[in-house]
């Protein structure tokens, strides 16, 4: 079973958000991690153009 957590505070000119994001999944294959990493990287977009 695979974990990914990630944390972090964005600030821009339309302001700031504190976010957190953890996935459990199943860490069968290397396909499995990329998978969460592309969708946390999808979060992590759009927080920051909330705040840009």
């Amino acid at each position: 079973r695979g974990v990914r957590a990630e944390a972090g505070v964005l600030r821009g000119p339309r302001g700031a958000v504190a976010y957190a994001v953890m996935v459990h999944f199943d860490d069968a294959d290397l396909r499995a991690r990329l998978a969460v990493r592309d969708a946390l990287g999808v979060v992590g977009l759009d927080l920051l153009e909330h705040v840009h």
